[in-house]
């Protein structure tokens, strides 16, 4: 259970803690601050929406291993695309295929999908599912 709650903590903030050092270096300690921060208000969230109900249906259902998580952190990242790349740009009416084509909003979906998909692996690795059953 103590592997499951630190999963919990840091899962979310991965990406952010893996980012901190590159970017202490190559920005001021305060951006470096700020991005952790702006990871910890998207990653808990998303964590407690939807990682938490989906943990409960995986432990039901006995889905425990790697690639059931891996498979369920490419459906969370399909959401998280939506909501903070499609939604506002939706309701900015920038809905052009053009623009949801473009060099930087392809790159802001690329990004979201992998640190999303990054964060379920290290809940895993944290909280190895496969081994507590």
């Amino acid at each position: 259970m103590t592997r499951l709650i630190v999963a919990f903590l840091i899962a979310p903030v991965s990406v952010g803690i893996l980012l901190t050092p590159v970017a202490l270096v190559l920005t001021s300690g305060s951006e470096a601050l700020w991005a952790l921060k702006l990871n910890a208000v998207i990653g808990y969230p998303i964590a407690v929406v939807l990682g938490v109900p989906v943990w409960f249906a995986f432990s039901r259902l006995g889905w425990f291993s790697l690639r059931a998580y891996l498979l369920a952190g490419f459906a969370f990242s399909l959401v998280v695309v939506g909501l903070l790349v499609l939604w506002p740009a939706y309701h900015a009416q920038l809905l052009s295929v053009q623009m949801m084509l473009s060099p930087a909003r392809l790159a802001q979906m690329l990004i979201l999908a992998a640190a999303t998909t990054f964060s379920v692996a290290v809940f895993w690795f944290i909280a190895r599912p496969d081994h507590q059953h």
